[in-house]
């Protein structure tokens, strides 16, 4: 999904590393799950210019 985005010249990836954390206060239901399995989550932010 991330490269969809990376490859629109209508949005901007702020920064080139995945986040550790989330930037919003509550986890998302998948993230919840996934996260419950052991499993990493990768999180990216884009800005639409």
């Amino acid at each position: 999904m991330v490269d969809c985005f990376v490859e629109d010249p209508r949005f901007q990836r702020s920064g080139d590393r995945w986040l550790p954390q989330s930037p919003f206060p509550a986890q998302t239901e998948r993230e919840e799950l996934t996260l419950g399995k052991g499993l990493p989550v990768y999180r990216a932010v884009f800005q639409r210019i």
